[in-house]
């Protein structure tokens, strides 16, 4: 019998997306385009998997979620859905992996 592994899911900095362009990007894709929700993408670095995107900075001043996994370089994940966090250009990825 065949075993299908159950995909994880969470969030991830992806980025800064700056004026239609990356200034800095963690997954393999064009320097002028976002990813796409359904789409499989590569890591170009490693990455914190959270719980959650940054939400309100609390009284500490800390706004990351918990963190729930490591995604090492060369990784494949699975983009869900995708979150600009303020108006800073800071782009979190909901994503299956």
């Amino acid at each position: 019998t065949q075993v299908t592994e159950r995909k994880k899911d969470g969030w991830i900095y992806a980025g800064l997306y700056e004026e239609g362009k990356w200034t800095k990007r963690g997954l393999e894709l064009p320097a002028d385009k976002l990813p796409d929700a359904g789409n499989i993408y590569k890591l170009i670095w490693g990455t914190n998997v959270r719980v959650a995107p940054p939400g309100k900075r609390t009284a500490n001043g800390d706004n990351l979620a918990n963190n729930i996994d490591y995604l090492a370089v060369n990784r494949e994940i699975e983009v869900t859905s995708i979150k600009n966090s303020g108006n800073s250009g800071h782009i979190w990825l909901e994503i299956k992996y």
